[in-house]
């Protein structure tokens, strides 16, 4: 089982940045051609670096970037995931990034058209997950709530056709069973010490009160900006 590493935004890399700055350079927020560093002035302005990581013009450069783009997986599904979770709070689409990135094939991101995202199992993996809660610790259920809250929304907010294809063909659980897991255990999550040890709080409570809304996100994500024909 795997567990998302947060946040996205402390891992972006060299690279990462320097994307950034090459997409932003290339826009007209900077015509003034004698700016001797767009990254380090970026660096140096917390918001403009916000401001630059949630413009259309770094999305477009992500999209339209032939063959291997040269960024992390963290960065590439950060971007991807603000543009489709902008009315919430920044920390919530991190999260959610994190979780995109923990289910990526560990070599280079291509093209968007080329998505290396892995489908997990599906409701044996939780159903798993389910059972070990009855014996587990404390820490360990934590961990088990957590794992099952990330399932359910990756698979939810990915896989909505193959939830449905499944729940109709296979009498497997609906589309209406991983948010309703999902909510809960993120929920039961936000209430554990360890959510407050790592500032969780208000992300699990806020992904749990509005976890529809957010596998919506998702849900537009897969369908206007990932291809995951053929998996």
């Amino acid at each position: 089982m795997k567990q998302a590493r947060v946040n996205c935004r402390e891992r972006f890399t060299t690279d990462d940045l320097e994307f950034v700055a090459a997409a932003v350079q290339r826009s007209e927020l900077s015509e003034d051609r004698t700016e001797p560093s767009t990254l380090r002035a970026l660096l140096g302005e917390p918001e403009a670096l916000n401001a630059a990581r949630e413009s259309d013009k770094l999305l477009k450069a992500i999209l339209e970037t032939p063959g291997n783009l040269p960024v992390s997986p963290q960065f590439y599904f950060y971007v991807l995931t603000r543009h489709m979770l902008m009315r919430f709070d920044r920390s919530v689409a991190d999260y959610v990034a994190s979780v995109l990135a923990t289910f990526v094939a560990p070599r280079a991101l291509p093209n968007p058209d080329a998505s290396t995202l892995q489908r997990p199992t599906l409701s044996v993996s939780i159903s798993d997950m389910l059972i070990a809660l009855r014996s587990a610790s404390s820490e360990r259920e934590f961990m088990i709530r957590v794992q099952i809250g990330d399932h359910s929304l990756f698979l939810s907010g990915i896989f909505p056709q193959h939830i449905a294809h499944r729940s109709t063909h296979h009498a497997a659980p609906p589309l209406s069973f991983y948010e309703e897991i999902g909510s809960q255990n993120y929920r039961r999550a936000s209430d554990h010490q360890l959510a407050r040890e790592q500032s969780l709080v208000d992300t699990y409570r806020t992904i749990a009160e509005r976890f529809s809304e957010v596998r919506v996100g998702l849900n537009q994500l897969s369908d206007r900006l990932l291809c995951l024909e053929g998996m």
